[in-house]
C-alpha cells in the first residue's frame, strides 16, 4: 500500500519543472525511468518491476539514482554514505 500510495501522490517530475533552460522532456522521462519514477508509465507496471526486485533484495533507486538499500542501511545504522 505504501508504495502505491507514493506513487500516486509524489510528483518526482516536479524536481525538473522551473529550471532555466527546461529540460527536454524525453530527458525528463528518461531520468525518471531510469529511477521506475516515471507518471507515463502505469503504476502497476511500476509496482510490478519494483516488487520484482523486491523478490530479488533490491528495494529500488531514490530520485538520484542512488540504492535505497544504502539509504536505509544509512539511516538505520548509522553508516555513512558511500564515497562518490
Amino acid at each position: 500500500m505504501a508504495y502505491l500510495l507514493a506513487a500516486t501522490q509524489l510528483n518526482p517530475r516536479s524536481r525538473y519543472e522551473g529550471r532555466n533552460p527546461p529540460p527536454p522532456v524525453a530527458a525528463v522521462d528518461s531520468a525518471l525511468d531510469a529511477v521506475n519514477m516515471n507518471d507515463k508509465t502505469p503504476v502497476l507496471a511500476r509496482f510490478s518491476l519494483w516488487a520484482d526486485g523486491v523478490v530479488h533484495g533490491d528495494l529500488g533507486r531514490t530520485i538520484d539514482n542512488d540504492p535505497v538499500n544504502d539509504e536505509i542501511g544509512r539511516r538505520m545504522w548509522g553508516q555513512p554514505p558511500p564515497r562518490a
